[in-house]
């Protein structure tokens, strides 16, 4: 089967576009919240919250952050996201999200009190607030490197820097941990999702293409 991936870019970028004119937003800006809409089955109406949106000075190549909680399971989703309006998937971008979650995840609060992105640092207290009180166990992650490149195109560097973050977070820490390449043939699969089921495709984790190759 042909993957058809510049028709599919193209699709993309004029959905993209036709968001950001509706918002009074440049492309890449555009592109960020377009894809929060899409991945959390919006309306293409809303921006993303300002409380999860840490992209700014310091925020280690993370766009925007969102934590659901279930107080009934006494449970979370952590859902962290960069978004990069680029052809390909940047090894050196996934290198440096793995900085973010270590901050995250790893540092001493007196560096998250120090951060000049407060916004970022909001968040990272509120993910320790939740593995406080519910137990990290009960918290799953889901990370998002989100492009215009193709899954199937993905360089052995980006792969090798993707899976060390597994290597390191995946386990019996947290519920579930997972990192995710989202490029054209994803955002299509989750557009077509959207119209012909209309349900909630965050948690319905995309294919890996380049399982394969890890």
């Amino acid at each position: 089967m042909v993957k058809q991936i510049p028709l599919k870019r193209s699709f993309i970028e004029q959905e993209i576009e036709a968001f950001a004119d509706d918002h009074n937003l440049d492309f890449d800006y555009g592109f960020m919240h377009w894809f929060y809409n899409l991945l959390f089955d919006l309306d293409y109406e809303e921006l993303i919250p300002d409380d999860e949106n840490v992209d700014g000075e310091g925020e280690r190549q993370i766009d925007f952050i969102k934590i659901e909680i279930d107080d009934v399971e006494k449970s979370a989703i952590v859902n962290i996201v960069q978004v990069k309006n680029a052809a390909g998937f940047s090894s050196n971008i996934v290198s440096l999200m793995k900085t973010g979650l270590d901050l995250m995840i790893k540092s001493k609060m007196s560096q998250i009190n120090g951060l000049k992105n407060k916004k970022f640092a909001e968040k990272i207290k509120e993910l320790r607030s939740v593995g406080s009180d519910y137990g990290y166990g009960n918290i799953h992650v889901n990370c998002f490197f989100v492009t215009l490149g193709d899954e199937e195109d993905i360089s052995d560097e980006a792969l090798e820097n993707r899976n060390i973050i597994l290597f390191e977070y995946q386990g019996e820490f947290f519920g579930s941990f997972e990192f995710n390449f989202i490029g054209v043939s994803e955002l299509n699969r989750f557009i077509n999702l959207r119209r012909s089921q209309r349900r909630y495709i965050s948690h319905d984790l995309p294919i890996s293409y380049s399982e394969n190759r890890a």
